[in-house]
């Protein structure tokens, strides 16, 4: 005993300065529990303000509700956004044109080819002959970019451009 008494009394500064290093380590410490405390408890008024312990289940049973009609008007909107979709597929939304001279006395770039395809590549060709004495207009029906007619070059240059431009 005489031993441990001698060694507190030989050390007895750092044994205070080990104590006082503790004592403000734990200050701190109280000090961030509280301030997260109090942050927790403002959160809690915050989820408890204008309700009571009663009505706060009754709030929750009406959001979840609330939640719920939300789910069905989402998944109703989804269905008509994907018939939407399908439906502009389905339109003429690609149109590719090429102008070029059909006749060597023809002059000026007025034959022309068109092509208009929907969203599958399914459509039509048209092209007009323009000549001095006449002018012819052709149309073509495509299904996925081809057609079961001959096609010029000229009308395939459109099909290919209205293809590039989707």
């Amino acid at each position: 005993m005489d031993i441990l008494y001698a060694f507190l009394q030989a050390n007895v500064n750092l044994i205070l300065l080990g104590i006082l290093v503790i004592q403000i380590i734990l200050i701190i410490a109280v000090l961030g529990t509280t301030r997260r405390a109090k942050k927790l408890n403002r959160r809690y008024e915050l989820l408890l303000k204008g309700s009571t312990a009663e009505n706060l289940e009754e709030l929750l049973v009406e959001y979840t509700k609330e939640v719920k009609g939300l789910q069905h008007k989402y998944d109703a909107c989804e269905k008509q956004l994907k018939t939407t979709t399908d439906t502009i597929k389905s339109k003429v939304g690609k149109i590719g044109v090429v102008r070029y001279n059909a006749y060597a006395d023809g002059g000026n770039d007025l034959s022309f080819s068109v092509a208009m395809l929907d969203g599958q590549d399914n459509g039509v060709v048209l092209t007009s002959f323009y000549g001095r004495e006449d002018t012819r207009v052709y149309a073509k029906p495509l299904k996925d970019g081809g057609s079961v007619y001959p096609l010029t070059e000229e009308e395939k240059e459109a099909i290919l451009i209205t293809k590039s431009s989707s």
